[in-house]
């Protein structure tokens, strides 16, 4: 149970930092095509 555990909330810190990334990347391409 515990490692699984483990497993269970590194995989979701590593999926919202893909996220979180994903976003921003996201952001700035709106942005600058916006201003260009």
């Amino acid at each position: 149970m515990l490692v699984s555990l483990d497993r269970l909330v590194v995989g979701a810190h590593w999926l919202t930092d893909v996220a979180g990334s994903l976003a921003l990347a996201v952001i700035i391409v709106a942005i600058t095509m916006g201003v260009h």
